[in-house]
This record gives C-alpha cells, sequence and structure tokens, in this order.
C-alpha cells in the first residue's frame, strides 16, 4: 500500500476497539481535530497504529565520524563528531575520551570512570541553558566516552584574548 505523509483534518468519533487505543487530538481554531497523518493511494487518513506490546529493550550501534579535536586536558582528549542516524539524519556531538593513562593500574582506571559515571548521572538530570547536555556515557574497549552536545561559538579563550585587546581586563 502506497503511502503519503499530509496534514489533514481528521474526526475521531468513535470509541477505540479491542485492540486500539485512543489518542488525543488538539482542536484547531475551527474546532477540527488536526493531526500529522498517513494516507492511503486513496487519500484516505490510514488509522493511527500502535503496538500492542512496547518492547523491552532497544540496543543498536551508533556511528561517529570525527570531525577534529576540540581539546585536551589531564582527563582526555574532546573531538567534535557527527553522530549518524538514518534517513540522512545527523547531528554534531562532542566526544570526551577518557584514556587510561600507562601509570594507572586498569583497577584504578575503572573505579575513576565509576565516579565520573556517577558524577555524569547525576549532572545528566539538571537541565540549564548554561550547562551542556550529556547524552550517554558509554565504553570503546577499555577508554570510556562521554557524550555531550555541541555548542558552536568562541571558546573560553577568545572573548578573554578579545576583552585584553579592548583594555577592559
Amino acid at each position: 500500500m502506497e503511502k503519503s505523509l499530509l496534514e489533514s483534518t481528521m474526526h475521531f468519533d468513535g470509541r477505540p476497539g479491542d485492540n486500539e487505543k485512543a489518542f488525543e487530538f488538539q482542536d484547531d481554531v475551527a474546532g477540527q481535530a488536526r493531526l500529522l497523518t498517513y494516507h492511503d493511494r486513496f487519500g484516505q487518513p490510514l488509522r493511527p497504529f500502535v503496538p500492542s506490546e512496547p518492547p523491552t529493550e532497544l540496543c543498536w550501534d551508533t556511528r561517529y565520524e570525527v570531525l577534529k579535536q576540540l581539546g585536551q586536558g589531564a582527563q582526555g582528549v574532546v573531538y567534535l563528531a557527527r553522530r549518524e542516524g538514518v534517513d540522512g539524519y545527523h547531528t554534531n556531538v562532542a566526544l570526551k575520551m577518557f584514556y587510561r593513562h600507562p601509570s594507572w593500574a586498569f583497577d584504578e582506571y575503572v573505579a575513576e570512570m565509576q565516579r565520573v559515571a556517577k558524577q555524569t548521572l547525576l549532572i545528566s538530570q539538571i537541565q540549564h541553558d548554561n550547562l551542556i547536555a550529556i547524552q550517554n556515557f558509554i565504553a570503546l574497549g577499555e577508554t570510556r566516552v562521554l557524550v555531550m552536545e555541541s555548542v558552536d561559538g568562541l571558546g573560553w579563550i577568545c572573548p578573554l584574548s578579545f576583552g585584553l585587546c579592548l583594555g577592559v581586563l
């Protein structure tokens, strides 16, 4: 069956059947429910489909293309990367790679990464404009990787040097 995605006006007057779930629609100015729906090849809207049982676990691989290095420090290296999805979707992220220093025993490194993971979990629960959103904390072999949103803009050195140039600082 050929489908196309169109915006249409749809009336949902009946109650859901045994294997259907009710949907809420917002009314537009004319009092009719508006919904982005799929249509069959004859232009008739298809009823929304919701599986009877939601999946209990989802697991997939994510591909990251490292674009450039943004910085490095005592804890590791930060890269700008492109995370690719399907159907042409992609987004830029920052990857902080926590490499194990050769002088650390593996057990020491794991203990430190568990501490970082606990802090990351707490920070990721805070939503604020002045905080970078943490998207994931994963393992790449023995190296831990913090996946964060990427924010375009000036580094912290640029505004400081600009202020020095103006004689403000």
